[in-house]
């Protein structure tokens, strides 16, 4: 999961290097379109990246933090987490980014990789023990001692 937040951080670095070749390939596909809407376009997906790469990335790190643990919500929200990324890249995909920003689809393509092989891995059967091993260690330290009725105090 480390390596997902730092691919967020490498698909970050390549939507802003690739920044002038996206401008250059929207103002080549659409040529009837304003050179200030196209550096609007790009600067906003640049902008939705800097706040959005980040962000993930801290997710991924705090997903890796929590499935450590053994908290199966973490599980769940991975899968979130792998439901999101696979719509962004649809998306990208369905908006002609291969052909306009092929670097940029490659990097969110690498971290959709790693998304489905840790949810694999994580929802996979020999992975159920480091859950219930986890769940019955928190309910074994959280559990009130009884003392029973007839034991005495002397």
């Amino acid at each position: 999961m480390a390596l997902g937040a730092a691919l967020e951080l490498v698909a970050l670095v390549t939507v802003v290097v690739t920044q002038r070749d996206l401008t250059t390939a929207i103002a080549r596909h659409y040529p009837a379109m304003h050179a200030a809407h196209v550096h609007h376009l790009v600067n906003a997906q640049v902008l939705r990246v800097a706040v959005g790469a980040p962000i993930a990335g801290g997710v991924w790190l705090w997903l890796a933090w929590s499935n450590d643990r053994g908290r199966g919500w973490a599980r769940g929200l991975l899968g979130a987490l792998f439901g999101f990324t696979s719509l962004s890249l649809l998306v990208a995909i369905g908006q002609h980014a291969v052909t306009l920003a092929p670097a940029d689809v490659a990097a969110g393509g690498a971290v959709w990789l790693v998304a489905l092989g840790a949810l694999a891995l994580i929802i996979s059967p020999p992975s159920d023990g480091h859950y219930s091993r986890q769940r019955g260690a928190l309910h074994s330290q959280s559990a009130p001692q009884v003392v029973p009725a007839d034991a005495s105090c002397n």
